[in-house]
């Protein structure tokens, strides 16, 4: 609960926070929606003595990028399609790694507010809310915590075993490619994670270098997901379920000013009770408009936030999942490195789908708010509705959307594209090779 200074009814935002308190719901935040993860990728530097995690990130990076784009090259000259598809792959996810870390590195100040905003727990009612509707409310919060914590371990376990595959697939590389150092000139190594080529790839030294380079990638990649993936998950989830909050308030605002009025004059009946009543739900509405208007300027925050990433999710997915399915149809690839590529298939359509569903969650729950003072009985205080209703209906017809670059919006339409847009390069890719 916020802890900033309270209005007459007691209602308060996360945005009046300053001093120690604005800290504490920022450490709050970030314990407890995956701010470790991120700061372990490299993407959120606490103090100057953390700089080399995105220093080591960019500079490991870019050694792989060359070693990957070489061995493509080379794979390309061999007629090694299967190798250089491999390739493209990596350089493409790597890519997209090292935009998404440096777009969140940018907007460390959208992460700061988002991790404070849950840490305060957004909005605060005050005495504006019954007991009842309060129960509601907390237990919906009890659920969205219950299914984030849970979404939250499956994608750890998911990064954890695709890493997992690529380390077998190291195993099946040895055996598939000998165990000796390749020759010279444009000789491509086969045997590790992913092709890779290095001048000097024939003397032991620059051998070393090359396969620490690509070995260190893959831990490192692994942690930037993690630090992209799951915040984002946490302020899905927590951003999804502040518009519920909205909408059940919305939904009891008749209850919410029976209580108001009893708090202001007990059990007294004398004097303008009509009034005094139509005074209380002003005050229960304005308490939702309120925090309808916080969570909005949280959403337009985070929207910020991942437009950047969202347009590599979407774009680069696509490309993605082409070059999966194509290493999977080549004649030399055995059936374990099918598996192992089938699994990379899955955790890349877990991937995009997660943004597009949270984006269509989102959206479809923003629209939702402009209907719920109907399901109230507003006809008690009509007056006092109408304009409440006109200006809420209003604003939520304007719905809250998640944007690739302003390209598209990011919601289950966008997940169709993106399959059938891979497919389509594949039936490319593949029609090419026949």
């Amino acid at each position: 609960m916020s802890k900033a200074k309270k209005s007459a009814v007691g209602t308060s935002s996360y945005k009046e926070l300053e001093g120690l308190e604005r800290a504490e719901a920022l450490k709050k935040g970030y314990d407890e929606n995956g701010g470790a993860y991120i700061r372990l990728g490299g993407q959120y530097v606490v103090s100057r003595s953390e700089i080399w995690r995105p220093v080591l990130f960019y500079a490991d990076t870019a050694l792989a990028m060359f070693e990957l784009v070489t061995a493509s090259y080379f794979s390309v000259l061999q007629g090694d399609m299967e190798a250089a598809s491999e390739c493209f792959h990596f350089i493409q996810m790597i890519f997209n790694m090292m935009v998404i870390s440096a777009n969140l590195q940018y907007y460390r100040k959208n992460i700061d507010e988002l991790f404070t905003a849950i840490g305060a727990g957004f909005f605060d009612y005050g005495d504006t809310i019954d007991p009842q509707t309060k129960e509601k409310m907390d237990k919906h919060m009890m659920d969205m915590r219950a299914n984030k914590k849970f979404r939250f371990k499956v994608f750890v376990l998911v990064v954890w075993v695709l890493g997992g595959c690529m380390f077998i697939k190291v195993i099946v590389a040895h055996f598939r490619f000998g165990d000796t150092i390749d020759g010279e000139g444009g000789s491509v190594s086969r045997k590790h994670i992913v092709a890779i080529w290095l001048p000097g790839i024939d003397e032991w030294p620059s051998y070393i270098a090359m396969v620490v380079a690509a070995y260190l990638c893959q831990v490192l990649i692994m942690n930037s997901i993690w630090g992209f993936v799951l915040p984002v998950i946490c302020f899905a989830e927590e951003l999804n379920a502040q518009l519920h909050i909205v909408g059940i308030g919305l939904r009891h605002t008749t209850a919410r000013a029976r209580h108001i009025l009893y708090r202001k004059y007990g059990e007294q009946k004398s004097g303008n009770l009509k009034f005094k009543y139509e005074e209380s739900l002003r005050e229960a509405l304005k308490s939702s408009v309120q925090h309808h208007n916080v969570i909005l300027e949280a959403c337009k925050c985070a929207s910020t936030l991942l437009n950047l990433p969202l347009m590599t999710v979407m774009f680069g997915t696509a490309v993605l999942l082409c070059m999966s399915g194509f290493v999977m149809v080549e004649d030399s690839v055995p059936i374990i490195a099918n598996i192992i590529s089938l699994l990379f298939i899955g955790g890349e359509v877990i991937y995009a789908y997660l943004f597009c569903y949270y984006g269509e969650m989102i959206t479809a729950t923003s629209l939702e708010i402009g209907d719920e003072l109907y399901n109230d009985d507003w006809w008690e205080g009509r007056d006092v509705f109408r304009p409440y209703m006109a200006m809420i209906s209003l604003r939520s017809n304007r719905p809250i959307k998640l944007s690739a670059g302003g390209f598209t919006d990011v919601n289950n339409a966008a997940f169709s594209n993106i399959i059938s847009t891979s497919y389509s390069y594949f039936n490319l890719m593949f029609t090419s090779k026949s």
